[in-house]
This record gives structure tokens, sequence and C-alpha cells, in this order.
């Protein structure tokens, strides 16, 4: 990097011996000479006509190295020479060609969407070979086109029209894929399956009439018309990471823009959605109607701040009930490819880590569904996966790729801080182990004690519990009717075992 010009009466030379750092520590030296200048600020310090300076960059120290000189007229510029620090280079080019290759294999898998073909493993290098390429001559010129992007997408990501067509997007995709999972069940006479569906939303409603949540959708609502009129609730950060965060807002606020109707009406629909699916998934596995309803309601009513089936929030609600139709779907799409069922896991996949990343750590571990049923590698099941894993790691690298270009979003100074640090805590492990227990602690010791204060001290609490213990047992007595198939003891033992088990990282994490 170089600058030799002259203005205002001001002869200006200055010069880095070289243009990058391998890392913290390395450094780089800068030369200047001037002459007809009343003064010179290098990184906001005052220094004389001549000289030279060490630079070192690390993480937290931007790579830009900034001269301010006022000439002799008064005339004062600003220049800039720009140093390529290695590590964050590195992370830029890993971010780029991971967002750009994601997107590269959406497309092949939307034109070639059957799984029993192999993966095109030496396209696929050659493709990278070239994102890398393209985004290393990207990042070293000073056009700085891709840094030009991502401000694009900011300001595209911030405007409400962007959330309005998310909405639209998964009305396009998923109400064909509703009704046709609804035609498919009529032609079976899954009577039981709809009578449980049924049952799902009287069990909302019977939850929801009486309390309303009303702290959940007020706050909602007010924080939604905040960020309409000047995105004042620090909206504008977490939606650059969190870029379909107010998706369920625009919904309700479509429904009713003048009460918390719309917002009430769309946490409701959203809690019973992910019961919906949550049976359907259960179904996929052919375990037993009264099972699945039984599980289902489990996890509905089990005193654990669980983020499955929170009413915390409507980003949580959002976030947990897209991976829900995600799974739900891929499971569909294993047995039947079809291009809409794919858009429609990506969609899914999308919503989930662009709203709350709910459940970051259950995502990983889905694949783990169709290895362990059929126990054998095929290029169905590999492919599956990377369709599955596609989004996420999309999600991750643009992350990367923020971080890298120096903008910030939701949790990003945690994440400088976690790489500044120099120290790693020596006691991990216990406090592990101390969480954990925490976990089991709160799980079957405090939340059964809290559920059932709850009910002694408030007789709506109580007279709510009998009608709904009394509507579930009903349910179970009919699905029991209608099922022929029951468990061992030896089964039950090993579901329980691993139920107590899984609560770890279902909760924990």
């Amino acid at each position: 990097p170089r600058v030799e010009t002259e203005f205002g009466g001001a002869a200006v030379q200055m010069s880095l011996d070289r243009g990058w750092v391998s890392g913290a520590g390395d450094c780089v030296i800068l030369e200047w000479d001037v002459e007809g200048i009343k003064s010179i600020y290098i990184d906001n310090e005052g220094e004389i006509g001549w000289g030279e300076k060490a630079f070192c960059p690390t993480v937290a120290v931007a790579n830009i190295l900034e001269i301010g000189i006022t000439a002799q007229d008064g005339t004062r510029r600003i220049f800039q020479l720009d140093v390529i620090y290695l590590p964050d280079f590195i992370v830029y080019l890993l971010g780029f060609v991971g967002v750009a290759s994601t997107v590269a294999l959406a497309l092949y898998y939307v034109w070639h969407h059957h799984l029993g073909n192999p993966f095109p493993l030496r396209r696929m290098l050659i493709a990278v070979l070239g994102l890398t390429l393209v985004g290393g001559l990207g990042g070293l010129s000073s056009s700085n086109l891709i840094t030009d992007i991502l401000s694009l997408l900011r300001s595209l990501f911030v405007h409400p029209y962007w959330h309005l067509f998310g909405a639209i997007l998964a009305g396009l995709i998923y109400l064909p894929l509703i009704v046709q999972a609804a035609r498919r069940n009529l032609k079976n006479k899954a009577k039981s399956d709809f009578t449980v569906i049924g049952g799902f939303l009287l069990f909302i409603l019977l939850l929801y009439l009486p309390f309303g949540f009303e702290s959940i959708a007020h706050f909602e609502g007010w924080r939604y018309r905040a960020y309409l009129k000047d995105l004042s609730l620090g909206a504008e950060t977490e939606l650059v990471s969190r870029f379909w965060l107010m998706v369920p807002h625009t919904l309700a606020y479509i429904i009713d823009s003048e009460s918390f109707v719309g917002f009430h009406l769309v946490n409701c629909l959203m809690f019973w959605g992910k019961l919906v699916l949550l049976y359907g998934i259960l179904r996929r596995f052919r375990i037993s109607r009264l099972h699945a309803f039984l599980a289902t309601m489990l996890f509905m009513v089990y005193p654990v701040n669980s983020f499955l089936m929170s009413l915390r929030s409507l980003p949580n609600q959002f976030s947990m009930l897209s991976l829900l139709a995600a799974v739900y779907l891929v499971l569909d799409y294993q047995k039947t490819p079809t291009r809409l069922r794919l858009l429609g896991i990506w969609l899914g996949l999308l919503f989930n880590i662009a709203s709350n990343e709910t459940a970051y750590a259950i995502i990983l571990v889905i694949p783990l569904l169709w290895w362990l049923g059929s126990r054998k590698l095929t290029w169905r099941n590999f492919n599956l996966t990377v369709i599955w894993y596609a989004f996420p790691v999309f999600k991750v690298a643009l992350l990367l790729l923020l971080a890298s270009t120096g903008r910030g979003f939701y949790r990003s100074d945690m994440l400088n801080s976690a790489l500044d640090s120099e120290s790693v805590a020596p006691d991990v492990f216990s406090k592990f182990a101390g969480d954990m227990a925490n976990v089991y602690h709160h799980t079957f010791v405090e939340g059964w004690q809290r559920a059932w204060s709850a009910v002694g001290q408030n007789n709506l609490y109580g007279a709510v519990t009998i009608v709904m213990l009394s509507l579930v047992g009903g349910l179970a007595w009919y699905l029991a009717r209608k099922d022929t198939a029951f468990p061992s003891v030896r089964q039950i033992g090993i579901w329980l075992a691993g139920g107590l088990l899984f609560i770890v990282p279902a909760v924990g994490v």
C-alpha cells in the first residue's frame, strides 16, 4: 500500500513495507514524509512530518490504518491504507465459499432432486475451488464488491416488505402442502388422526381462553409497532442475522393492525401447529396413534421451559414450528421426493435459523433418524443429509462473512470477546456437570412442585386441569380402542430410560 499525492500546497508520500500480517503480534511498518502541512494524525495520534511507525492489527483492532492530514491552506483529507489480517481473511473466505456453495448446492438439488443418484463430488470440488478463487480475488481487490452486497442485504433485511415477502412465500409453499396432506389422510380414512388434531385445538383453547397470555401478545405487538416506526428496539442489529424475525409479527399485523387480536391468533395457531407436526412426525415412525398423542400432550404440559413447546415469545414459537415443519417434510421427501417438499424443507430451516436459532443442537442430530432407520450407506441417505445441512451451514457461513467484514450482528460482541480471550476456563467439565444437575433438579423436583402448588392455590387452574385431564383421558380411551398393539414392559423401560437421558440435550443445551 502506497500514497503519493499533492493537495492544498502539501506534498504527501507514505507507504507500508507490506500489505498483510500473518496473525496477532505481527506488524507492518508505515513510513511517511509530508511537506507543506499544518498537522498529521495517524490513528488519531499527532505526529511530525516524517518518520516510521509499527501498525499491528488484531481481531479487536481494525485492519485499516487511517491518516488525517491538514494542508497549509486548511484543506483536510483522510487517507486509508488497508492491511490484510490473515486470520480475518481466512474467516472471510470460509464465509464466502460457505454461502456461495450452499446456494449452488440448493440450485443443483432443485434441478436434480433424485436422491438415488451419486453425489457430484468432482463437480462440487471444482465449484468450491472456483468460488475460493473468486472470493479471494474479491477480498484482495479494492472494489469492495462483497461488502457492498452485504450492505445491500442489510438494508433489505430491515425493511418491513422483506418480512411480508417471507409471509407470502410461506403461504405459497405450505398451503399446497397442507392441502396435499389433508387429502392423503382423507383418502386413507384417517378419522382418528383428524380427531386427535381437533383435540389439540380444543386443548389450546382451554389453555388460552381463560388466561390469554396477554403479556406475550402485548409485548410483541408493541415491539412490532416500534419497529415499523423507527427500529428503536435494536431490531436493526438483530435483523442482520435473524433476517426473518418479524414474519409472524407481520402476519399478525395484517390480520388486525388496531388491536392485539392478530398476535393472539397467530400465537395460538403456531402452538397448535407445533402439536400437529410433532404428532405427525411420531406417526411417520409408525408409532401408534395412542402413544403419539400421549407423547405430544406430555411435551405440551410438561413443567420445563423447553423451547419445543414454549409460550415464551413469537420468535421462539415460529422458530420451533419451522423446524418441526422441516423435519416432517424431510421424512415425507425421503419417500416421495418432490420439488415443493424440498422447498418446504429449506424454507422451514431458513425460518428456523433466521428467526431465533432455536434448537440448533437438535438440527445437528436429525440425520440420525434416516441413518439409523436404514442402517446402511446409501446415496439416498447421503443426499438427504446434504439437503438437510445446506441451510444451517449457510447461516454459520453468513455469520462468518459478517464478522470478517466488520458488520455487527446480534451477539457479535460475544463472538469477538471469545476470539480475543486468552484463557479457557479449566473447570468446563465441572461446570457442565453442575448445569446438568440443575436441569434434572428443575425438571423432576422443582417443576412438579410448582405445578402442584399452582393447582392447589388457584381454583381456576384446578378446574382447567380437571377438564383437561378428562378430555385427554377420554381421547386416549377412544384411541386405545382403535389400537391393538401395545408395547412390552421392556420397550416401556427402554423408552423411559431414553426419555430421561435425552432431557439433557433437549432441554439443557
